[in-house]
């Protein structure tokens, strides 16, 4: 699977404070891009001019996303 990247325990051993750091920084942006995406769906919905599917199409990927970023 080339689209996961898997880090041995013994390269984080070698420097604990980068890779946490590394974790802390992701999982904050996760958390902001979650909290973001449901002003995204509204924005969208509210935009009258944008075509029906493609509003669809922004309030599923968002809500996929979520469901990503929740299963890590």
């Amino acid at each position: 699977r080339p689209h996961l990247v898997r880090i041995n325990i013994t390269d984080v051993s070698r420097a604990p404070g980068v890779f946490y750091t590394i974790f802390v920084i992701e999982m904050i942006l996760n958390v902001f891009v979650v909290l973001t995406i449901p002003f995204l769906i509204i924005a969208v919905h509210r935009a009258g001019v944008i075509h029906p599917n493609f509003r669809w199409q922004v309030a599923l990927s968002g809500l996929y996303y979520t469901i990503g970023v929740f299963a890590r």
